[in-house]
């Protein structure tokens, strides 16, 4: 806000114009928790100021499982690796942070941890951690018809 000239705003009344919908998980930290937005496609994305931003019905979802003093560990992974039957999945996202520690050193952990290191493209690897989409994307030998280019993911 300040960088756009507007005043910075720093809580927000409830009622029907409040841009974080309905509900409100508060972390231990003044400010910062899990919410519903106004704004969808700024779900997945660095929009704000430490807080994660669920679609309506997932955080309703979410509210209703949790109770008040509920613990809850925040894991900043701009790099996961998924398994899902035979295949393996690489999903990439900006380290906006700057604490993700060497984006290839993190992968080759993951597929070592996981056993699969002989079944990665790594001109693949190296692709989706490039483009950082924030897409899971197939990283897996004999489902990449060409190696530079990653797989749909299906």
């Amino acid at each position: 806000m300040r960088r756009n000239g507007k005043p910075v705003i720093t809580s927000v009344p409830a009622g029907p114009d409040n841009p974080l919908g309905k509900y409100w998980l508060g972390f231990d930290r003044s400010g910062v928790g899990i919410h519903g937005t106004n704004s969808p496609n700024s779900i997945y994305r660095s929009a704000t100021h430490g807080c994660i931003r669920m679609r309506a019905e997932s955080i309703e979802e979410l509210f209703g499982k949790v109770e008040v003093n509920t613990a809850v560990n925040v894991i900043y992974q701009p790099v996961l690796l998924g398994i899902d039957g035979d295949g393996i999945y690489l999903e990439a996202h900006p380290d906006v942070y700057k604490k993700g520690g060497d984006p290839v050193a993190v992968v080759r952990r993951l597929v070592t941890e996981a056993g699969v290191q002989d079944r990665i493209v790594w001109e693949t690897v190296k692709h989706v951690l490039a483009k950082r989409e924030g897409i899971a994307r197939r990283i897996d030998v004999g489902t990449v018809s060409d190696a530079k280019s990653p797989a749909s993911g299906g």
